[in-house]
């Protein structure tokens, strides 16, 4: 699954369940990054998902 498609279904779940739809991507020379803010009591790990580890 590419990174636009985990950040809309993670959106949707979100507003579904009445939060924001606050879930971006970050793509940068580390890869490409899932920040979920709503995730932040988990700790930074879950905040900041990579799913991709090098530059595309």
């Amino acid at each position: 699954m590419d990174a636009a498609a985990k950040v809309r279904d993670l959106n949707f779940k979100y507003l579904a369940e009445g939060k924001g739809a606050t879930v971006t991507a970050r793509f940068g020379k580390d890869g490409i990054t899932l920040v979920d803010p709503n995730r932040a009591s988990e700790g930074a790990a879950a905040v900041f998902q990579n799913i991709y580890d090098k530059a595309i």
